[in-house]
């Protein structure tokens, strides 16, 4: 350093000082891009497995009705208020639509009469015109599994079967599932094989009914 000329000395201050702001705007960069990350993680359902349940906003929560709050504890007399809940599956929030989803779940051990018949064709449409939205919510293992997706196979069979009394058609589940399929192509791997295993449980599900009708 004390061999460089004035003019070199500044020339390396220069460098220096650039070389570190350089530095400062590569590391801002990258916080910006986790930012940026974090706010797709928000949006994109594809990605919603970072995002927990947190079931205990909505059950401390004043303004959660009282029906949702028993059912998700299984503890409530059914009425056909809980169909209004799957208006809440239309939420951006994951966590309020992932709430609603496990209480509409719940609510099908003790469906009846005019919830059931509702349940089913609320359930089957839901599934099918939302696809990419009912499979996100199993991406999550510990707020949903498979028992769930049994619960929900049995909603779609219920109206398959309302349906089935007016017109009779052994291919309507392979073409439900098809459907299904084909709304699911830009679906992640994991929520493929979501949909693959629900194919699976329904069309079995369906044909045991057949070979106990047409025997």
């Amino acid at each position: 350093m004390k061999n460089l000329k004035p003019i070199s000395k500044i020339f390396l201050g220069i460098l220096i000082v650039l070389c570190i702001l350089y530095t400062v705007g590569l590391l801002n960069f990258a916080d910006g891009l986790k930012s940026t990350r974090y706010i797709i993680l928000a949006k994109d359902d594809s990605l919603n497995t970072m995002i927990p349940c947190n079931f205990d906003k909505f059950l401390n929560n004043e303004k959660t009705p009282k029906l949702a709050i028993e059912l998700y504890n299984n503890k409530a007399k059914l009425s056909e208020e809980p169909l209004s809940y799957f208006g809440n599956l239309k939420s951006t929030d994951f966590q309020k639509r992932a709430f609603y989803f496990r209480v509409i779940t719940n609510s099908y051990k003790g469906a009846d009469g005019s919830y059931s018949e509702g349940l089913a064709n609320f359930g089957k449409e839901f599934i099918e015109n939302n696809t990419e939205n009912f499979v996100s919510y199993f991406d999550k293992k510990q707020c949903f599994n498979d028992y769930d997706l049994y619960i929900w196979a049995d909603i779609v069979i219920s109206e398959f079967l309302i349906i089935r009394e007016v017109e009779y058609d052994k291919l309507i589940i392979n073409d439900y599932t098809k459907k299904l399929k084909t709304n699911c192509k830009s679906c992640s791997k994991t929520q493929q094989n979501t949909i693959d295993k629900f194919e699976k449980i329904i069309k079995r599900k369906w044909s045991d009914y057949l070979n106990k009708t047409e025997k």
